[in-house]
């Protein structure tokens, strides 16, 4: 593998997970705005039901009917605001997993090249991993690098003929 294909790889790789982190920072935005309109357009249904029988109810169910509409009311604008400030700190998070999740393709895609030899193809995964643990922590990186260690001994001594335990 050449250079050249490196860093081919590593710009699409950027650029892949620029497109991924936009493309669905871009449907949370939306889908929290068909929410908030849902929600307003439920509330108000609600509201003019509720002025209609609010006439024939006594007062302790009157005021019980308005602090309900202004929870109502209170939940629709706490929930515009959050799908606002989550659509906005969740655009940084999704490029961080995209790219991750990119470095890790790229480590197993590394890793394939020594498959004719599978011992070294384990031992180099679990290379790959360990160096993906130490970038972004995941417990879930290093259990797999110490399989792949793992693996990489037991098929190693299947190859020489070794019995494993």
């Amino acid at each position: 593998m050449s250079f050249r294909s490196i860093t081919k790889i590593f710009y699409l790789s950027i650029y892949l997970s620029i497109y991924l982190s936009i493309y669905l920072s871009i449907y949370l935005i939306l889908f929290n705005i068909y929410l908030s309109i849902y929600l307003s357009i439920y509330n108000n249904n609600n509201k003019f039901k509720k002025e209609r029988t609010l006439e024939r109810k006594t007062e302790s169910q009157q005021s019980q009917i308005k602090f309900q509409h202004y929870l109502s009311l209170f939940i629709i604008y706490l929930s515009i605001y959050l799908s606002i400030y989550l659509s906005i700190y969740l655009i940084p998070f999704i490029f961080y997993l995209s790219i991750y999740l990119i470095r890790l393709f790229i480590a197993i895609s590394v890793s394939f090249f020594f498959l004719a030899d599978l011992p070294i193809f384990f031992l180099s995964l679990s290379i790959n991993l360990s160096f993906l643990s130490h970038t972004f922590r995941y417990y879930l990186s290093i259990y797999l690098s110490n399989l792949s260690i793992y693996l990489s001994v037991v098929v190693g001594n299947l190859h020489s003929g070794v019995p494993t335990i």
